[in-house]
């Protein structure tokens, strides 16, 4: 298929512009060469060696925190806060806390950056300026510090870049007493928290027992009785007697008719002690249960049953906040959460940085794919104006 002759000029004058004069190979020069040249000096020859002290470490909570029972006071804990938290949640405290202002100031602040990254032995362009802001020896120090966490072990890897093999040893060990001291002062937190929670949980337990026993002795005082089951037993079992009492009398009464005349004084008397005995059952029945009057047996019972299941309610539930302060009371002292260095900081024995074959090449294949962008915006922008 032959090509159009319009595409071959505008191909030509695309070239001719990108090549006329040796233009590329200056630009190519001066933003690729002569920028990676002056990068590998700098790296071979000014560059100051830098040293790295490694350490890894992880946070572990204690065996008794991680087996949680179903016993009252492990569930009142879990209701309360009490219970344990993940360590990769503890291993990310301990990675933002390294990250942080907070570090920079517990280690010694300015004075200490300075004198570990001003030293002489650093050269112009990464040595901290002197007298610095807190904001530029912040980002500085993350620049001195990596620090990385692996979520699937919770194990964090520290770096410390230093300009001595002793400066770096020393700052990284002293990150890791700081980071030490962070969680212990989070465990004590928390098990205090626990305590003030479990003791809070008491009194306010406490108050709704007495409150409970207090309505249960005004209900007694009120009705003038101890326990209305009792009396409620009691009622029953005379309206039991009377019952069988009648029985026997309505007996008597059928067996005689036939051998007394009906107006007898006998016959008279029975049925008035009969009438009587009716009257007195029906008495009885009414006090325990009658729908019109609030007064009744079964009303009291229903309400002092009511105020039983509180106050049994309350009860267990001040037991079960004692023995939760209990074991939050027992465990204030204990150590719930460890700082475990898996692997110490070393003094190192070589310099780390600068890679300068590495990092010139990096820079070198920077530049270029840099400038080749540009050189194509370039050429396609003339080609427009073409």
């Amino acid at each position: 298929m032959p090509v159009p002759p319009g595409l071959l000029v505008g191909t030509e004058k695309v070239l001719e512009v990108a090549t006329g004069g040796g233009a590329i190979w200056k630009s190519f020069l001066l933003c690729v060469v002569v920028p990676s040249l002056c990068y590998l000096f700098y790296g071979g020859f000014i560059a100051s060696d830098e040293y790295v002290a490694e350490a890894r470490l992880t946070v572990r909570a204690s065996q008794e925190q991680k087996v949680q029972g179903m016993d009252a006071s492990s569930i009142i804990s879990k209701i309360t806060g009490g219970g344990g938290k993940s360590t990769v949640q503890d291993a990310f405290i301990v990675l933002n806390y390294i990250k942080s202002r907070a570090i920079v100031a517990d280690l010694g602040g300015r004075d200490y950056l300075e004198k570990i990254y001003s030293r002489s032995e650093a050269d112009f362009f990464s040595r901290l300026s002197k007298g610095a802001d807190l904001e530029k020896l912040w980002e500085y120090w993350k620049g001195k510090v990596k620090v990385n966490l692996d979520t699937m072990s919770g194990i964090v890897t520290l770096q410390v870049q230093a300009y001595t093999p002793e400066d770096a040893m020393k700052t990284a060990q002293g990150i890791l007493d700081l980071s030490e001291h962070l969680v212990n002062s989070v465990s004590k937190r928390s098990r205090s928290d626990a305590v003030e929670r479990g003791e809070a949980e008491v009194k306010l337990s406490a108050q709704k027992l007495v409150r409970a026993r207090q309505q249960l002795a005004d209900f007694r005082n009120a009705n003038v009785l101890i326990d209305p089951l009792t009396k409620a037993k009691s009622i029953g079992e005379m309206v039991g007697q009377l019952t069988i009492e009648r029985l026997e009398l309505d007996n008597n009464l059928r067996s005689m008719s036939g051998m007394l005349a009906a107006d007898s004084p006998s016959q008279r008397i029975q049925r008035t002690r009969l009438a009587t005995l009716d009257e007195q059952i029906a008495s009885l029945k009414q006090k325990l249960t009658d729908p019109k009057a609030r007064d009744t047996v079964s009303a009291q019972l229903a309400a002092f049953e009511e105020l039983t299941l509180n106050e049994k309610f309350n009860e267990k539930m001040y037991t079960v906040a004692q023995a939760a302060y209990e074991k939050a009371r027992q465990e204030r002292d204990k150590q719930l959460l460890y700082l475990v260095v898996v692997v110490r900081p070393t003094t190192p024995e070589s310099a780390t940085y600068p890679q300068v074959t590495l990092t010139s090449a990096l820079f070198f294949a920077s530049a270029l794919i840099l400038w080749g962008i540009g050189t194509l915006l370039v050429a396609a922008v003339k080609d427009q104006s073409i």
